[in-house]
């Protein structure tokens, strides 16, 4: 799972971009939210 971290970090740096409060919340989380790790794992595989 680290390297899904890794990866999900500038991920959400760009849903700050987008969203806002919500997202704050997101980063401070060490787990990854749902939306994003379904999202990492297409890209993945």
């Amino acid at each position: 799972m680290s390297h899904l971290q890794e990866e999900a970090r500038p991920i959400s740096r760009i849903t700050l971009s987008k969203g806002g409060k919500h997202d704050r919340l997101e980063t401070k989380m060490p787990t990854i939210p749902k939306r994003l790790s379904d999202f990492v794992q297409c890209a993945r595989y």
